[in-house]
């Protein structure tokens, strides 16, 4: 695969990273308006969504520094990582709306 095809991929994960993270961040602002007892509840998935979070960062990041030919397996662990986080947000966000 060429660079040239690559980097989109990579632009589209990373604006797909700060979609995700401008939805969590609403989730949180949401949490803090929540009851106490549905605080506790949210507060540990979005621990658990914020270390998904910085784990995909830091893959991308990784991605950026390696070369086309040493990014192959980096990218596809990212974009498990990058899968993984996007279900994880979505489902959170469909349960807090459920429960307000």
């Amino acid at each position: 695969m060429s660079q040239r095809r690559k980097q989109p991929s990579r632009m589209r994960m990373e604006r797909e990273l700060r979609r995700l993270g401008r939805n969590l961040d609403g989730l949180i602002g949401k949490t803090r308006d929540a009851q106490a007892a549905a605080r506790v509840k949210y507060a540990a998935q979005l621990t658990t969504l914020k270390a998904k979070q910085a784990t995909a960062k830091s893959m991308l990041a990784q991605l950026r520094r390696r070369s086309a030919a040493a990014g192959g397996p980096l990218k596809s662990g990212l974009v498990k990582a990058w899968a993984e986080l996007s279900v994880a947000v979505n489902k959170a966000r469909q349960r807090f709306r459920e429960t307000t």
